[in-house]
């Protein structure tokens, strides 16, 4: 199979960190220059694009459509599609990153989510479980 649970590795979305350890990261990140203090969440989507970009992604984990002399070497042009949906802050990270130049990354999803998509996703999934 291509993907499910026994595909996916808690390591890559956590850290493999200890709860000690992202909390002190939380309070040693600090705010400096930080105009809204609820812009400070940066989606996972971020630093596994920043990962890709210099060649340091694990390529069992995310497979590419063609074969690379060096996995190494930095991906400049992605395509990400999120099933379940991305999110308008995931749009707009996007967006800066393609300003930058580092990358040129097109993002799509079966839908973009807002707050009141994405409960009503979470609220099926809870009536489906009960």
């Amino acid at each position: 199979s291509y993907g499910g649970s026994r595909r996916r590795s808690a390591v890559e979305l956590f850290g493999n960190r200890s709860i000690a350890a992202r909390i002190a990261q939380t309070f040693t990140s600090g705010l400096n220059d930080v105009t809204n203090v609820y812009s400070q969440h940066v989606p996972l989507l971020c630093s596994t694009l920043e990962h890709l970009s210099k060649g340091r992604i694990k390529e069992r984990l995310y497979p590419a459509t063609t074969e690379r002399s060096n996995t190494r070497d930095p991906v400049t042009d992605v395509i990400v599609f999120m099933v379940g949906g991305t999110t308008y802050e995931e749009a707009a990270k996007v967006a800066e990153i393609n300003a930058s130049g580092r990358q040129r990354v097109i993002l799509g999803g079966t839908c973009i989510h807002n707050s009141k998509s994405f409960m009503s996703e979470v609220e099926a999934l809870f009536a489906s479980n009960r």
